[in-house]
């Protein structure tokens, strides 16, 4: 799991992003932490091991330009530096796309991925996440018996099919179609510096508006207070938010099923995770999601992570959540990494 947040607007974007990160990169994430924005036809970015703190201390993230940004802190999953998000596609030598993900390959066929990454290379779309230390069969592998991380792959696709289309959301829609996995994705493109893209099978995404501009937030706790009302993004949909408007277009041949989620099933899994965080204990966001896995059945992927976002927010709202914050061993030995421990107030 990881965390990511958009803002498109008025206002300076990197300082929303990197507040609206803070308040949820230690439900799920805080090992690797990056950011990219666009001003003036350009597009910058900056990346690290390590959590939003760091990225702040070690990088100009904070003073990156522009009213338009995404931003993804990412779990303990292996690699360095360079397999931190955003990636970036390039045009002419230059940063001209950023894509940052959450999510697994899943069940989905691979059987095709070589094929991909070799038709990338050979049309000059270069993966720059080369590692060797990772576990083999987890992630791609290069011609030249390196490994690079997956999202790397479908960024580069996402700008060949923008590439070839001239249209982003179509680019991510057939990017998504093409290698298939259990994930959401956002993209900011200089195609387009009006929007952010974005493109979910079935993990977490939540939207809401403000009177300057639109929030995009794995979790409605990274919102700011003056957010609206937020709902989720469909499932097997693409589409693009601009500060005053969203655009959503269902995948016109969904790649797998996403199991729905009835009220019934939301009402069991809140009284469960309710039930939980009343013992007194704390838990972590991963603890709570294993509690709910046993309501979940059917052939397809599950919204899960959607679900126990959902409630969480609900208790936050109702002022029930207490959420504290610990330290834990980071991705390198000289680092920490932040999670958070929910339990019920008093």
């Amino acid at each position: 799991m990881c965390n990511i947040a958009g803002y498109v607007g008025t206002k300076d974007a990197a300082p929303i992003l990197i507040e609206m990160l803070k308040r949820q990169e230690g439900l799920a994430g805080g090992f690797y932490t990056g950011i990219a924005t666009i001003c003036d036809g350009k597009l910058y970015y900056a990346k690290l091991t390590g959590d939003t703190e760091r990225l702040v201390s070690f990088t100009n993230a904070s003073k990156l330009p522009g009213n338009i940004g995404i931003i993804h802190s990412r779990s303990n999953s292996g690699g360095g530096d360079e397999w931190s998000h955003p990636f970036v596609g390039m045009k002419n030598n230059e940063p001209s796309l950023a894509y940052v993900a959450n999510g697994i390959a899943g069940g989905f066929d691979k059987s095709n991925h070589n094929e991909i990454i070799a038709m990338l290379i050979g049309k000059g779309y270069d993966m720059n996440a080369h590692l060797t230390n990772v576990q083999k069969g987890k992630y791609m592998d290069l011609p030249d018996g390196t490994s690079v991380h997956m999202s790397d792959v479908m960024c580069q696709l996402i700008k060949y099919y923008e590439d070839e289309l001239g249209d982003t959301s179509r680019a991510m829609t057939e990017a998504f179609g093409t290698i298939p996995a259990e994930i959401v994705g956002l993209c900011i493109s200089l195609a387009d510096s009006q929007n952010i893209y974005w493109s979910r099978i079935n993990r977490p995404m939540m939207a809401g508006f403000a009177s300057h501009g639109a929030y995009l937030a794995t979790s409605a706790l990274a919102f700011p207070d003056d957010a609206s009302e937020p709902f989720a993004l469909p499932a097997n949909s693409s589409g693009c938010i601009g500060k005053d408007q969203l655009k959503i277009t269902p995948y016109s041949k969904a790649p797998g099923v996403v199991v729905p989620m009835d009220m019934a099933l939301r009402a069991k899994a809140f009284d469960i995770v309710k039930k939980k965080l009343s013992d007194g204990g704390s838990y972590t966001f991963k603890q709570l999601k294993n509690e709910i896995m046993h309501l979940f059945s059917g052939d397809g992927s599950y919204q899960d992570a959607l679900l126990i976002y959902e409630i969480l927010y609900a208790l936050y709202k109702s002022d029930l959540l207490s959420i504290k914050k610990r330290n834990v061993p980071g991705a390198i030995d000289t680092l920490e990494a932040p999670s958070f421990l929910m339990s019920l107030k008093n």
